[in-house]
């Protein structure tokens, strides 16, 4: 739990230089013609700890129901599957696999 503490007031923070919820909030408000209101791009290098953190804040600031918040963020497991399989191959070549752990680590449980 501390660590998805540390997530949010990392999006949230104003010492953050990138001000990531203030960012998309205000991409996704956006009324000028030249920009794509309403479409936003989220992503990190795995896609699962930051980028799912934020968008369950959108998802909830927009009053989607906290069972469906979880249940969307519980796809991320899916989405980086095959990710967390090569990044424990390229850990520890010709290793085990993933372990228990880095399976709950890796899981939206």
């Amino acid at each position: 739990m501390e660590y998805y503490q540390e997530i949010a007031d990392a999006l949230i923070s104003k010492t953050n230089p990138h001000q990531p919820l203030k960012m998309v909030l205000s991409q996704l408000s956006s009324s000028d013609p030249d920009t794509d209101a309403g479409a936003a791009l989220i992503h990190c290098s795995l896609g699962k700890y930051r980028p799912g953190v934020l968008c369950a804040i959108i998802l909830s600031l927009a009053g989607v129901d906290d069972d469906i918040v979880a249940q969307e963020y519980a796809l991320t497991t899916e989405g980086i599957r095959e990710k967390v399989v090569s990044i424990i191959a390229e850990i520890r070549p010709g290793g085990p696999g993933i372990t228990i752990e880095e399976e709950r680590f890796f899981s939206a449980r």
